[in-house]
């Protein structure tokens, strides 16, 4: 490792590594001028870290003060029940109406007479069919299987 890489590794370096660990240590225990550099960066470290011990806030953090709770009063249920109530009531009035359905409309178009003559059905060599009648004479089920 080379100076010039040395001393950008100087200031991401960790405090272990500064102190004498890993490649970077190697590198220090050749090099008297990134040495040099590195016990700067750690005194340094050294004296913030005394500052940050030894401060004191200058002011107290206030704590938020708690208003006793109100005694609950029966005024205050009625602000509540009284809309809630009202609002049931409009809702079962609303809801509970019966309203009339439309009559079902009547066809315009009369029904053809279904032929009750005999279906006429071809089936392939191998196969069974079996006729179903139903209850509409206009629909009648042919099952091939």
């Amino acid at each position: 490792m080379n100076c010039e890489t040395a001393r950008d590794r100087l200031l991401e370096a960790d405090l272990t590594e500064l102190r004498g660990d890993g490649e970077l240590a190697q590198h220090l225990h050749a090099c008297s001028a990134c040495q040099d550099r590195a016990r700067g960066i750690l005194a340094q470290y050294a004296a913030l870290q005394g500052e940050l011990e030894r401060a004191v806030p200058r002011f107290e953090v206030a704590q938020p003060r708690r208003r006793p709770a109100a005694p609950r009063t029966p005024r205050w249920r009625w602000t509540v029940v009284a809309p809630l109530a009202l609002a049931a009531s409009l809702a079962v009035l609303l809801l509970g109406r019966r309203r009339e359905l439309p009559q079902p409309m009547t066809p315009s178009v009369q029904q053809v007479a279904s032929a009750t003559a005999p279906l006429d059905v071809e089936v392939l060599a191998g196969r069974a069919v079996t006729v179903f009648q139903t209850d509409n004479p206009n629909i009648v089920v042919i099952w091939s299987f």
